[in-house]
């Protein structure tokens, strides 16, 4: 009796999945337009439909119609959901402490620069639920397309993740079309990046963008008269001290064997800080695709150690 076997995975048809760098441009179109679109109708009604259409996109559109980031079936999206890592990592209670740290400390670059500038009182007046509904559905949904989607395309063809963190967060930068807050952005979404390879799981990256989204409604950045340009340096330059700094909390909370940090020690986090996107080992777990030409690498590697003459066959010499 012959086994029946059901591919999750299928070669499509469609160009976008033997396209990664097209397939980015259409998923970043297309949630320019759901945004858009959400914005359109009366305000009591523009945020739940906002979050509606960017679940759409997210959870129907994507996988569904344009069969990103890889060709799937259409019997199953557990595939998909693995690949973009929409998961619960394990431990949770450790993900979850680095998620909420890491947004803990993006805030304080808030706290810091009204503090510079102005008062930096919360003004808990502003709490308002449809802007909560807001921001929250921006945090989520933003985290599930540009760190879930656009990251896993920009890793099918980045030789180091690093490469496909700096791409995907460039993208994320790009997108809000601000070019005042374009280095805030950039480090935001390195450090949101780091953290869903880190962790295999989108959790910490979605607890730290809707955290800080949440703040930027109670605790808004307060613009002096006359000093934009310093207020804007000195606000992006705490952002991404604080980056740095929730970078390195949050890595050694994540770490299974974690040494005592009394302090933040940013020598080590200096000499560590370029190491995890590139080695295998201590560091972030890279992406399938990675990983799978590394094996065949070292398939290679150990079958010429084995077999003297194995090079004839892996590199044929070429006849003239």
């Amino acid at each position: 009796m012959q086994q029946k076997i059901v591919l999750s995975r299928t070669y499509s048809p469609f160009p976008l999945n033997r396209r990664p760098y097209l397939a980015i441009g259409v998923v970043m179109v297309l949630f320019w337009l759901a945004t858009v679109w959400g914005a359109l109708p009366t305000r009591h009604s523009a945020n739940l439909l906002k979050l509606l259409s960017l679940g759409g996109l997210a959870l129907i559109l994507i996988p569904r119609v344009l069969r990103l980031p890889h060709a799937y079936s259409s019997h199953s999206l557990n595939p998909y959901y693995q690949d973009i890592w929409l998961r619960l990592p394990r431990p949770v209670g450790r993900y979850v402490l680095a998620g909420v740290l890491s947004g803990v400390l993006l805030l304080a670059s808030l706290y810091l620069t009204n503090a510079i500038f102005g008062s930096a009182k919360i003004a808990w007046h502003l709490w308002d639920w449809e802007r909560l509904l807001d921001f929250l559905s921006h945090g989520l949904w933003e985290e599930v397309l540009f760190r879930g989607v656009v990251l896993s395309l920009c890793l099918r063809r980045a030789k180091k993740p690093i490469h496909g963190v700096l791409l995907a967060a460039g993208c994320f930068a790009v997108l809000h079309l601000n070019t005042y807050h374009l280095v805030r952005l950039l480090g935001m979404g390195v450090l949101w990046g780091w953290l869903t390879l880190k962790s295999r799981s989108l959790l910490p990256a979605v607890l730290s963008h809707g955290l800080y989204n949440i703040f930027l409604v109670l605790l808004p950045p307060q613009v002096p008269a006359g000093g934009t340009l310093a207020w804007l340096l000195v606000w992006q330059g705490i952002v991404l001290v604080c980056a740095f700094a929730a970078y390195g909390l949050a890595g050694w909370v994540m770490e299974e064997n974690r040494q005592p940090l009394p302090l933040i020690s940013l020598s080590i986090q200096l000499k560590h800080f370029f190491l995890p996107f590139g080695s295998f080992q201590g560091g972030i777990p890279t992406h399938p695709h990675i990983e799978q030409r590394a094996c065949r690498q070292q398939h290679d590697i150990d079958l010429v150690n084995v077999y003297p003459g194995a090079h004839k066959i892996l590199e044929p010499e070429n006849t003239t």
